[in-house]
């Protein structure tokens, strides 16, 4: 049976928890073993939440870690650290296994490796057609954000596209693509003013309206 259109899922925030507290630790930690204290960047979580970006090469850049081994060695910590203790939402099974009878269903994270992103899905994972990871994602300079790749791959158009975030940032590169978007209102983002900042075309309070309506809702 054909599917009814494409939805893209953003991972930690969308999909999975997001934490300050245990970001702010992982980095702390990973620095250490580069030789940085990362608190003379960051001395406190405020000072953090302002600097760190949620595509993490550009956090990695501006530590100054520019050596490729060592861009691969930060994504591999902050995984160990960070990543493998997250786990999927309690609903996400069961409304991700019923969306994808009627829908193709792809996660794009541009703060985690691909391998980092299938560990926390769990066997959640088999349900997605795609998962890109931030170390798949800029490889090609005309697709730095990965999304046209994934478009392609199910040979979809925007029109029946829906992407669902978490941040300004995941919604601005989304709308670039003129993708139809969705924000979450359990994120990082969290705080009412800042979802409506956001001008996702729907924004979802509760994970039961990305099941109940489904890409249409959003489209």
């Amino acid at each position: 049976m054909a599917k009814k259109g494409l939805i893209i899922f953003g991972c930690d925030g969308v999909l999975i928890p997001f934490s300050w507290e245990k970001l702010f630790e992982a980095f702390q930690s990973i620095s250490l073993e580069f030789g940085i204290n990362f608190l003379h960047i960051c001395p406190d979580m405020q000072r953090f939440k302002t600097w760190f970006s949620h595509d993490m090469q550009n956090n990695i850049d501006r530590i100054r870690m520019k050596n490729r081994e060592i861009t691969y060695k930060m994504n591999n910590a902050l995984h160990v650290i960070y990543g493998h203790e997250s786990e999927v939402f309690d609903w996400v099974p069961d409304i991700v296994d019923k969306l994808s009878q009627a829908y193709d269903l792809a996660v794009l994270s541009s703060s985690r490796i691909t391998d980092s992103v299938v560990v926390s899905l769990g066997k959640t994972a088999k349900k997605f057609n795609a998962i890109v990871g931030c170390d798949m994602i800029g490889k090609n300079r005309s697709d730095p954000d990965g999304l046209s790749a994934i478009m392609r791959q199910f040979n979809v158009s925007a029109i029946n596209t829906v992407f669902i975030g978490h941040t300004i940032s995941d919604i601005y590169i989304a709308k670039k693509y003129r993708l139809s978007t969705a924000a979450v209102a359990w994120g990082a983002t969290s705080r009412p003013v800042d979802i409506i900042a956001m001008r996702a075309d729907r924004n979802l309070t509760h994970p039961s309206q990305i099941f109940l309506f489904g890409a249409d809702y959003i489209l």
